[in-house]
């Protein structure tokens, strides 16, 4: 008999917040799990092991006094992490990144369609309608959905054994021209 696979709702695993900035890209040995540790999301945790893939789908939404509107941009990197040796503990410091894919520097564009990613108490937060891909590792298949118009655009992966993600968030600072002041994502599987 087949297995099936479980659908799961949506969760926030990212707060809007402001690009994970130099500290992030600045890395001693890339992106290197021991170093990311505190910036992965583990999907298990989220999802359980019975999953086939991941949607994601990011906002934007006012940081301090810098408002998010139409048109602001972002861009990503999105890592991922197997665990080592099929130990579900143990950890080491060898654990290498893999690139899902990225999106440049103003490549992730905010639209008009608002949204309420925490529950209905944000009432600033615009879903990202637009991406253009990069660095697409076919390993992953990742892909967009509903592109433009407004619509809530998703980015769609195989997890192929990924356990922990981290989306690296860089080119957003709501003070600089364009760019969203800050960036949330939300996430469900399948």
């Amino acid at each position: 008999m087949p297995e099936i696979t479980t659908m799961h709702g949506w969760e926030l695993i990212r707060a809007a917040a402001a690009e994970d900035g130099a500290a992030a890209a600045v890395l001693t040995n890339g992106y290197n799990y021991n170093e990311q540790r505190a910036n992965c999301i583990n999907l298990y945790d989220l999802f359980g092991e019975k999953f086939g893939g991941i949607v994601l789908a990011f906002f934007g939404d006012t940081v301090g006094l810098n408002a998010v509107a139409d048109g602001d941009t972002f861009g990503l990197d999105l890592i991922g992490y197997r665990e080592i040796s099929g130990s579900k503990s143990k950890i080491t410091s060898y654990n290498p990144p893999l690139l899902i894919c990225s999106l440049a520097a103003a490549a992730g564009v905010i639209g008009t369609m608002e949204c309420t990613p925490d529950g209905g108490t944000t009432t600033t937060a615009k879903w990202c309608d637009s991406m253009t891909l990069t660095n697409k590792n076919k390993l992953f298949s990742p892909a967009r959905f509903d592109h433009d118009n407004n619509r809530i655009c998703q980015l769609v992966f195989d997890a192929a054994g990924i356990k922990w993600i981290y989306p690296r968030i860089h080119t957003t600072d709501g003070a600089v021209g364009g760019e969203a002041p800050g960036i949330g994502i939300v996430a469900t599987s399948f």
